[in-house]
């Protein structure tokens, strides 16, 4: 049994969250919590298969807390059949599927016959993730990918805006971004092979997705 201390301040009882889905409900304040909690970062993460009847309302009752005590808030989808996985995003919940190969890998070639047979050719000649024409006019490799393989993540789309710009420059999106992001990739093929730009870039795109997850999550605008 946990004996936890008595602190002054509004009861934490007042929280939603806590009051249907504590055991033992201590008399912390969430300002008390975030202030104990200095530079950690709290996540949250929610394993989930198949949960779309409660995943929407179980993320409901925790998104209060994120960008204060809780700085991210994860559903770990384990690969459900169900609407899982759109429930979770439309409540506020990042959502991170274990489909996702943890192995997969990136093999550089110089002619479309060099591509391995068990590979997805990508932004080469003859490959379906190339630029083409879409069901809305011209179409990044990115935006084919997300479309291909249905992934709904606003997010995902909101950095595929950017590549489209950086690519095709043609002001279909407002992304501001994309000059800078045109810039540093364009000069990093100046300076190394295919697999150092890959290198420098996927934490780069990591750090997109975070700036921009975290800015709608917490409603800012765009500029």
């Amino acid at each position: 049994m946990t004996v936890t201390p008595e602190l002054p301040g509004t009861d934490v009882l007042t929280g939603r969250w806590l009051t249907d889905h504590s055991w033992q409900r201590p008399s912390w304040t969430i300002a008390e919590l975030e202030a104990a909690k200095g530079g950690r970062t709290i996540s949250v993460v929610l394993p989930a298969l198949n949960e779309e009847v409660t995943v929407g309302s179980v993320v409901e009752t925790i998104t209060p807390l994120v960008g204060g005590l809780v700085d991210e808030l994860i559903v770990l989808d384990s690969g459900s059949t169900d609407d899982t996985e759109i429930r979770a995003l439309a409540a506020g919940a990042r959502v991170i599927s274990r489909e996702v190969d943890p192995d997969a890998e990136f093999a550089f070639v110089s002619e479309p016959a060099d591509v391995p047979a068990d590979a997805t050719p990508f932004a080469i000649d003859g490959a379906e993730f190339l630029r083409h024409i879409g069901p809305d006019g011209n179409e990044c490799a990115v935006e084919k990918i997300l479309r291909r393989y249905e992934l709904i993540d606003p997010t995902l789309w909101r950095i595929a805006e950017i590549v489209h710009e950086a690519v095709l420059q043609d002001e279909r999106y407002f992304a501001p971004e994309a000059r800078g992001l045109d810039a540093l990739v364009s000069g990093l093929a100046l300076v190394g092979n295919g697999a150092h730009t890959l290198t420098i870039t996927g934490p780069l795109f990591d750090g997109l997705y975070k700036r921009f997850y975290y800015r709608d999550l917490l409603g800012q605008p765009r500029v």
